[in-house]
């Protein structure tokens, strides 16, 4: 599960979906850009959803699919860090203020969620 604009809205072009005993068309893949602060896949363990994120915001970290409507956040941290960290929701997303000083990390970071998650999300 994830949410950025490199979820692909169809099946990779080398994706057949039918019998693999005969080749398909030829079907070329899109060059996928570099991962944006927009891009998180998810992983649910232990009642928490684990947000990957691939690139540090410059601001804020916005999930959209923890929006007010879809699910009630209570808390959110930051692991390897103990920093508390400041959140929101509001109806469009999730809104995360991570602590000053990593902007220029180009790794990964991870959030854990803990809260009312939406059905799918929160089961383990």
């Amino acid at each position: 599960m994830g949410e950025g604009p490199l979820i692909p809205n169809e099946a990779p072009g080398d994706w057949k979906g039918g019998s693999t005993a005969e080749a398909g068309p030829r079907i070329s893949k899109p060059k996928l850009l570099p991962p944006g602060d927009a891009d998180f896949r998810f992983t649910v363990a232990n009642q928490s959803v684990y947000a990957f994120g691939y690139r540090w915001p410059s601001q804020q970290a916005r999930l959209v699919s923890f929006a007010s409507g879809s699910a009630k956040i209570e808390r959110v941290n930051l692991l390897g860090s103990t920093a508390p960290l400041s959140f929101h929701q509001t109806y469009e997303a999730l809104v995360v203020t991570l602590p000053v000083g990593e902007t220029s990390s180009q790794l990964p970071y991870v959030l854990r969620l803990q809260g009312n998650m939406p059905l799918g999300l929160a089961s383990s």
